[in-house]
């Protein structure tokens, strides 16, 4: 059956720091080997997800200590990094939410005790920094029940930020033709290791962040702020007098586009596939893999929320075979394959 989708495509939406998932119920009355039962499945299988992520991060500032507070796809941040806590606790939702789990928060898309499918924040901090997910599939050996083995598979981060703004004027941005990727800081800085720089002009710097001259070169990079006083790393090759800039702040375009994540387990191979091209591949040594006879579930691991994802769930499904759909921004199983394929539409 071919599905048409006439204007904007529906999705489950998890918000950000909610606690909810959907649940398989395990059904231990089909004692079937065919092909509708995933729990006396042995053989290869694709699962694959129609997906926009939200950004947990938030948007982190040094001195205020309120981050992004206008939008519904990520949540207000506490300031400094992402492991401060003082302060902020009796402040911030988001700080009891995460804890100091934040910088690795799993975003969890589907859990059975022996397979895991799931996005996983890869940043230290939140300061100008979006969340970066990785993919990753955790995978068990069940052979032997006393001694679990399990594989952990995981590409690069394959949701990143940019902070190269095009075809969007900032009257503080230095331009390389019609790009930017830098913001001005002052244009009354002096000193050399130490920079000092106009009041309040600091307030959006903190330490790792790049400083560059007039000309766009590269002076150094922050190693403290105090006040309005930047301190860098090193001492620069000459003495600041002027303007200086630094990274434009950086954007999680990805909490406004669909993504199709897939994971397939072939011949103790597990490839981990974004917009259907490989992102990782990896050959686990499993002697016999089956899906653990319990409930499987979709947007959390069941008890834990540094596992919640957040985000909108397209639509989700699983087969047999190692092949995911050709469909990008749908998801087109065989009927006669598939395990289970639930879309969000009307």
């Amino acid at each position: 059956m071919t599905t048409a989708h006439v204007g904007e495509k529906r999705a489950l939406v998890f918000p950000v720091m909610c606690d909810a998932h959907l649940k398989i119920e395990f059904d231990d009355t089909n004692t079937s080997t065919k092909k509708g039962n995933l729990w006396r499945h042995s053989g290869s299988f694709t699962i694959e997800a129609v997906i926009t992520p939200y950004d947990v991060n938030g948007l982190g500032h040094r001195t205020s200590g309120q981050g992004r507070l206008d939008s519904i796809k990520t949540p207000p941040s506490p300031n400094l990094s992402l492991d401060d806590h003082a302060d902020t606790t009796s402040n911030y939702q988001s700080v009891s939410y995460f804890g100091s789990g934040r910088n690795t928060h799993k975003m969890m898309l589907f859990h059975n005790q022996y397979f895991k499918f799931f996005l996983q924040n890869t940043t230290s901090s939140n300061f100008n920094q979006p969340a970066e997910y990785k993919l990753v599939c955790e995978i068990s050996d069940s052979t032997d029940t006393s001694n679990i083995q399990t594989h952990t598979i995981s590409s690069n981060a394959v949701f990143g930020s940019i902070n190269s703004l095009e075809g969007y004027y900032d009257a503080d941005g230095f331009y390389n033709g019609i790009i930017t990727d830098k913001r001005k800081i002052t244009t009354s800085a002096s000193g050399s290791q130490t920079i000092s720089v106009s009041s309040g002009a600091a307030d959006e710097i903190n330490t790792g962040a790049e400083i560059f001259d007039s000309s766009g070169t590269l002076i150094g990079t922050v190693s403290s702020v105090s006040g309005d006083d930047i301190t860098l790393a090193a001492t620069p090759a000459t003495t600041v007098t002027s303007t200086i800039y630094t990274s434009q702040k950086k954007e999680a375009l990805y909490i406004e586009q669909l993504t199709k994540v897939s994971c397939t387990f072939d011949n103790n191979t597990v490839t981990l596939m974004v917009n259907n091209q490989p992102v990782a591949r990896a050959k686990v040594n499993i002697g016999t893999f089956g899906f653990h006879a319990s409930d499987c579930l979709i947007g959390k691991d069941g008890s834990n929320t540094n596992t919640q994802f957040m985000g909108e769930l397209y639509e989700i499904s699983m087969h047999r075979g190692k092949r995911p759909c050709a469909t990008i921004n749908t998801l087109t199983p065989n009927v006669t394959e598939t395990f289970f394929h639930y879309e969000f539409g009307d």
